[in-house]
């Protein structure tokens, strides 16, 4: 993450907030959409194509509560 950071001059805490990036573990995944839909009203994802068999798995679970 600091090698990114670094190439696009944006503090690490920073990056992980952007809604361009998501990373870390499946429930770390899946927060971060939640709240970025939440703050930034985005109900649309576009997934490189690289990305898609590691993420597909996630998108069904963005419909469970979290209560």
């Amino acid at each position: 993450m600091t090698g990114l950071s670094t190439e696009l001059n944006m503090p690490v805490d920073d990056l992980l907030a952007a809604p361009f990036l998501l990373v870390g573990s499946d429930d770390e995944i899946l927060t971060a959409i939640r709240q970025r839909q939440q703050r930034w009203g985005i109900n649309r994802l576009v997934i490189r194509e690289d990305a898609i068999d590691e993420l597909a798995p996630l998108l069904p679970r963005l419909h469970e509560t979290t209560e």
